[in-house]
C-alpha cells in the first residue's frame, strides 16, 4: 500500500486537531490559561461526540490488512 510522505487524512491525532482548530479561531484569546482550558475542553467534546479515533480505525484498519 503506498502512503504519501504526508497524509493527514491517515492520522487520527490531525483530524482532532482539525476540529480544534476550528472551534477555537472562532473565539478571542484573551490569556494562555484560557487557550489551555478552550483546547482541552475542545479535545474532551471531540472525542467524546464525534470518536473520531473509532472512525478512524473502521475506515482505514481493514485497508491495511
Amino acid at each position: 500500500m503506498y502512503l504519501p510522505p504526508y497524509s493527514p487524512h491517515l492520522n487520527p491525532i490531525e483530524q482532532i486537531w482539525r476540529q480544534i482548530k476550528r472551534k477555537i479561531k472562532h473565539y478571542y484569546l484573551e490569556s494562555k490559561e484560557f487557550l489551555r482550558d478552550l483546547t482541552i475542553e475542545t479535545y474532551n467534546e471531540s472525542i467524546s461526540e464525534t470518536k473520531v479515533h473509532d472512525k478512524w480505525l473502521e475506515t482505514f484498519i481493514p485497508k491495511i490488512w
